[in-house]
């Protein structure tokens, strides 16, 4: 008797949701067995911060083990065959491939320059003990300065999100400060992603001039809005305002009609990174995508020059982490993990005849 005739489903799903208790690169492999983040004590006695540093550092979570082993867990889920389609890990995606699921998995992994994890930085609790206390627009003090010390967590989260590989419910590290925050916090975020990030990314850092707008007139957060919108139609690419971050923007010189204003965005492909930076030149495509915007700010604005640069970093070898979902749910599989792969072991012996 097959696994198909016992359970009336595909053997794919069958495979891979036996595949995911493997002895050699599932949860039943010694390092699995043998893991702290598998002792559902462990992980619960800790906190958030001590959590992610475990987790990072465990030989079941570095050594690919329980990345294999959820990569084949949400392969089954996302298999139409299994009636479960369209549950996609990522938001982007309705049938994940190992690499969304490996790269969605070690984003909490990466590390700034100040060797500090991702993860354990941009959790909820973290950022709402640093936010703007109420009537203030900015944090000061030690919060501001946390802020400024995030460094390319900011622009590695952004691009998780963006790219679909983190859900939005998680932090958006750019929000509490908005875009152009060193014009109103005096902290200015790179949005470059850390170098230990788990996809090669290319970000693209550009400045246009425009001549014709005041600082003070964009400033306001629906001009922004608009000029991302003109400068993601210039761009093409498939690119869209919320991939587009503003980092600044500054009087032109002593003139207080034109400003310099700085942005940057990321993509996965540097030939792509390329053809943005060449239409990112056209002043005049520029200056029409600002007027089609219909904002009255930029009816007479031109842009007078626009040029940028691109920068590629990560693409690291941590494959196989998984860290894309929460570790009470770690915790979950632990309980049931000796009794679970017991069972395996005898399931795969019935499937086989050797009785």
């Amino acid at each position: 008797m097959s696994s198909n005739d016992i359970f009336n489903v595909s053997s794919t799903c069958i495979d891979d949701f036996l595949g995911q208790y493997s002895s050699t690169d599932g949860f039943c492999s010694p390092n699995c067995v043998n893991s702290q983040i598998i002792n559902a004590t462990y992980v619960n006695s800790l906190s958030d911060s001590q959590a992610v540093q475990s987790t990072c550092t465990d030989v079941c979570y570095t050594s690919g083990n329980l990345g294999t082993a959820k990569y084949r867990q949400y392969g089954s889920v996302n298999n139409a065959a299994c009636g479960l389609s369209n549950h996609g890990f990522t938001s982007n995606y309705d049938a994940p491939t190992q690499q969304d699921i490996i790269a969605a998995s070690t984003f909490a992994c990466v590390k700034n320059s100040n060797d500090d994890y991702c993860g354990d930085l941009l959790t909820q609790n973290n950022i709402n003990a640093h936010n703007p206390v109420a009537g203030q627009q900015c944090p000061t003090g030690s919060n501001l300065t946390w802020f400024a010390n995030l460094g390319c967590c900011v622009g590695t989260y952004s691009f998780a999100y963006s790219a679909g590989y983190l859900s939005r419910t998680s932090y958006d590290p750019g929000y509490s400060l908005a875009d152009g925050g060193s014009n109103t916090c005096g902290v200015t975020f790179d949005y470059t992603v850390c170098g230990s990030s788990p996809i090669s990314v290319t970000t693209i850092s550009a400045t246009t001039v425009l001549s014709g707008i005041t600082n003070a007139s964009f400033a306001a957060s629906s001009v922004q809005n608009d000029f991302k919108t003109a400068i993601a139609n210039v761009s093409g690419n498939n690119i869209s305002s919320s991939d587009i971050h503003i980092t600044s923007y500054s009087n032109v010189g002593r003139r207080s009609n034109a400003l310099n204003v700085a942005y940057q965005m990321s993509v996965t492909d540097s030939s792509i990174a390329s053809a943005i930076s060449s239409n990112l030149a056209d002043t005049a495509a520029i200056t029409s995508a600002l007027v089609a915007t219909g904002s009255s700010d930029f009816a007479s604005v031109t842009a007078t020059s626009s040029s940028s640069s691109s920068t590629t970093t990560g693409g690291s070898s941590q494959t196989g982490r998984y860290s894309g979902f929460g570790y009470g749910q770690i915790a979950g599989i632990a309980g049931g993990l000796s009794f679970g792969c017991l069972m395996i072991g005898i399931l795969a012996y019935g499937f086989t005849g050797n009785k």
